[in-house]
């Protein structure tokens, strides 16, 4: 072919590279995005697993009076959580931590005292969840607790205007009914070897006592919660905010959201701290703190 045979050629050739470049930049870029999630949701699984498990354990395992304050763990576990979260402001801002502060908080009062519901929500629902553990085999608890899933599609609808197919809604009423059949059965299971034993044996009195009751209805509270809590976070994360001013200006951060949560969170649990009455106003700060407590903090705060 001649001199300008091969330019055409050559141009209809890049031309071809350029029209399927983008769509296998388009498949290399959506591979990492899903091993990413799908990361994630490996990560996810394992804390709430693990959450269950440690936290059952720390419960169930040690006497009442070596037994920790539900309230001392949550004040420790936001305040690990107001320190990862300022540090993932700080370095999302690129070191502008106060300026952010100031803009979000000092000068935007009103905005700031939005996040004050979530964060009461989440904290009663954290104290529930604990009440749950106390009384709940990990198992149960676990399974119970994905009732919040079914809550929070119904807030969502309220809420939000949100809208699902029939598909998600009988999966989602499908997982209700499988935390019935759940909680049927274990109910049953307890009857039916109260009956074979012919005489309820008595708990150990140095064990704090366990109620079936007490714990469903701790978890139902607390998926409650948790979906009113979780949509008004959400609502709140789309919804521009405005400053003193009255001018608009972009969603807050997520890490500032935190921020802001727990520290209404830490103040919240001071006031309930300061104002509680019985055995566990008079342990000492971090009483029946130990390794796997600790451990219980690292993964709630995560």
């Amino acid at each position: 072919p001649s001199n300008g045979e091969t330019s055409e050629i050559a141009s209809g050739a890049a031309q071809a590279q350029d029209a399927t470049t983008p769509s296998k930049r388009k498949e290399a870029s959506q591979k990492p995005a899903a091993s990413f999630k799908a990361m994630l949701l490996v990560l996810m699984v394992v804390q709430n697993s693990a959450l269950a498990l440690v936290g059952r354990y720390t419960r169930s395992s040690v006497s009442k009076e070596d037994m920790f304050v539900v309230n001392h763990l949550i004040l420790v576990c936001e305040f690990v959580k107001l320190i990862l979260a300022s540090g993932l402001e700080h370095y999302t801002t690129n070191g502008k931590l106060a300026q952010s502060i100031k803009e979000n908080i000092i000068d935007n009062p009103l905005d700031f005292l939005k996040i004050l519901i979530p964060s009461l929500l989440y904290l009663v629902q954290n104290s529930l969840l604990f009440v749950a553990l106390s009384n709940l085999p990990a198992p149960i608890y676990q399974v119970t607790y994905q009732g919040k899933l079914l809550t929070t599609a119904i807030v969502s609808v309220i809420m939000l205007q949100r809208k699902y197919k029939a598909k998600q809604w009988v999966c989602l009423l499908t997982l209700g009914f499988g935390v019935a059949i759940v909680v049927l059965g274990e109910n049953n299971q307890k009857a039916k070897d109260a009956a074979e034993d012919g005489a309820v044996v008595e708990e150990d009195s140095d064990k704090p006592a366990q109620s079936m009751t007490v714990g469903l209805i701790a978890v139902t509270v607390a998926c409650f919660c948790s979906a009113l809590a979780g949509v008004y976070t959400e609502k709140l994360l789309k919804r521009p905010s405005t400053s003193s001013a009255g001018s608009a200006k972009g969603p807050v951060s997520l890490w500032m959201r935190n921020i802001q949560m727990a520290f209404f969170s830490i103040c919240i649990a001071l006031i309930q701290g300061g104002t509680s009455t019985g055995e566990d106003s008079e342990k000492p700060f971090m009483h029946g703190f130990t390794f796997l407590v600790y451990l219980l903090v690292l993964i709630q705060a995560a």
